[in-house]
Parts: C-alpha cells; sequence; structure tokens
C-alpha cells in the first residue's frame, strides 16, 4: 500500500527501468535534504544558545550542544545518509519512504522546540 501511494504520489511507473526509478529516489531524498538545511538555517533565529541533546528521567537536561552544531546534526545525519544510499546503490521505495519520515520528522523536532522557546 506504501509502495503504491509512493509510485502515484512521485509519478513513479513500474515499467520505468531500475536506473530511472534510483536517480528519481536520489532527487526526492536530496531535496528532502535540502529543504531540511533551509528550514535549520531559518529556525536558528529562533533557538536559544544551548539545545539541549538528551534527557534523564525526570525530565531535565543532560547535555547539550551549542545552537550552532545542534541545529545541523540531524540534517547532516540525512545528508550522509542520502548519499551513502547512493554509493551503495540501495535506493528503492523503502529508504524513500524512511528519508521522508526522517525529514518531516527533523522539520516536526526543531520547529516544536524553536516555538516552545518563542512561547
Amino acid at each position: 500500500m506504501l509502495r503504491c501511494f509512493l509510485y502515484k504520489l512521485f509519478k513513479i511507473n513500474h515499467g520505468d527501468s531500475d536506473e530511472s526509478q534510483v536517480r528519481t529516489y536520489h532527487k526526492i531524498n536530496l531535496t528532502i535534504v535540502i529543504i531540511c538545511f533551509i528550514w535549520n538555517a531559518i529556525m536558528y533565529f529562533f533557538f536559544p544558545k544551548e539545545i539541549p541533546m538528551q534527557w534523564d528521567l525526570s525530565g531535565n537536561p543532560t547535555w547539550t550542544l551549542p545552537s550552532i552544531l545542534g541545529i545541523w546534526v540531524i540534517p547532516s545525519i540525512l545528508l550522509y545518509t542520502a548519499f551513502s544510499m547512493k554509493v551503495r546503490e540501495k535506493l528503492d521505495v523503502g529508504s524513500t519512504a524512511v528519508m521522508i519520515f526522517r525529514g518531516v520528522m527533523d522539520i516536526g523536532i526543531y520547529g516544536y522546540l524553536a516555538l516552545s522557546n518563542i512561547i
């Protein structure tokens, strides 16, 4: 079901060659990475100087990173993942769905953190 949804969403034909599909998946993944970098660049201005990266069971931050570093952690991981999948030729509908999910989570998490700092 997810496969059919992604095929329709990205207009991928079942008859396309594997090389054509891989190029399409790679473009999608890079687009997600670029959107995340742009989003985080905008959100940077709304962040505190220190970003909590891990919390204890009581909800208190155990360690933080400066905003300039912390804001680029997830997009950098996405960029590394996108290129490693391309190099290893492991691009398919499933890996692209994971990249979409991870990108949406990145935008949601950083958007929530930035807005909770404003409010």
